[in-house]
């Protein structure tokens, strides 16, 4: 730390101030992510109950894709087959 001089203790508040604001830019993203994961639960659990009792699988597709489009996701895939269901989100 010769070239810092005097001053080698900013340079050391520096890189601690830019770890914690590196840490800090990617609280949104985890947000974003918990929400997403809720809004696809509760479309999943609806799925699940429809194909329960009976429904028809594009009914079953159709109602997962309402769900999510009405929580503001764009681009979600419901494949649902008579005993399963996949979904995904993408960007």
């Amino acid at each position: 730390m010769g070239y810092a001089g005097n001053y080698r203790y900013f340079t050391y508040a520096s890189w601690v101030l830019s770890g914690a604001s590196a840490l800090l830019a990617l609280v949104p993203f985890v947000y974003i992510w918990k929400i997403l994961r809720d809004v696809l639960d509760a479309a999943m659990t609806a799925g699940h109950i429809l194909l329960e009792n009976g429904a028809e699988i594009f009914r079953v597709e159709e109602t997962i894709d309402r769900i999510c489009h009405h929580f503001g996701v764009q681009s979600e895939n419901a494949f649902v087959l008579s005993n399963g269901i996949f979904s995904d989100v993408r960007r």
